[in-house]
């Protein structure tokens, strides 16, 4: 699964929740190119959300090519503005916005909720909201004053405005679950002793019978490097 950044703060998390639900992610910025991503071969993409108003000439985009790859892809926030924005329909200021808890209700049948009709609360934290969708999407939740959820099955396009990977979201794990499992195809043969024996196979490799001078400055993300290299 590749999760493409465009500034989010919960970059990390939407991988840390792919990688618990036993799928491995790699986090990589949104310009990736398509001829990239087409060579990396991921079984979906996750958009993540960001600071940006999408709708401004010099907000972060993917690159438009990706839409055409036939690989699912779910935009979450900024990530589902930007995939509507640039399939044709349009975002603009919302009247007062969404912050916190905010209830979502299911309004049509949707592979991310499984049939649910029931509302639940969701993270939101948006400003801005799709006002029109593209041609082909349609509405599979809604707020009081917001477009909540969005698709276009037929290319696997799906869009969330809240927080999936959040806490604050009832079921939220459930959504990405459905989307790695019921979307993807995901097979869920990853597990981190893989991916920690994987890579200290690598580093060997890398190494040989060289010496390495490693000079941690205290930081987790260095302890962690250095547990690998020794």
């Amino acid at each position: 699964m590749l999760v493409l950044d465009f500034g989010g703060q919960y970059k990390e998390l939407i991988a840390r929740t792919a990688r618990g639900l036993s799928v491995y992610a790699e986090i990589r910025p949104g310009r990736i190119s398509a001829d990239d991503i087409r060579r990396l071969n991921p079984i979906g993409i996750i958009l993540t959300g960001g600071p940006n108003s999408v709708y401004l000439p010099d907000s972060p985009k993917c690159d438009p090519a990706i839409w055409n790859l036939g690989i699912p892809i779910l935009g979450i926030c900024y990530g589902m503005q930007m995939m509507c924005h640039m399939q044709g329909g349009e975002v603009a200021p919302a009247g007062t916005g969404e912050y916190g808890r905010v209830m979502v209700t299911p309004s049509a049948a949707s592979a991310l909720f499984q049939g649910a009709d029931k509302p639940f609360a969701a993270l939101m934290s948006h400003r801005d909201a799709v006002t029109r969708l593209p041609d082909g999407f349609y509405a599979a939740a809604s707020t009081s004053s917001c477009i909540a959820a969005c698709e276009d099955s037929k290319h696997k396009l799906y869009g969330l405005q809240f927080h999936p990977e959040s806490a604050h979201t009832a079921g939220g794990r459930g959504i990405i679950r459905r989307f790695l499992y019921g979307v993807c195809g995901a097979a869920g043969d990853y597990r981190l002793e893989d991916y920690i024996e994987t890579q200290v196979n690598r580093i060997r490799q890398i190494v040989g019978k060289q010496e390495a001078l490693l000079a941690p400055s205290g930081g987790g993300g260095f302890s962690v490097c250095a547990g690998l290299f020794f």
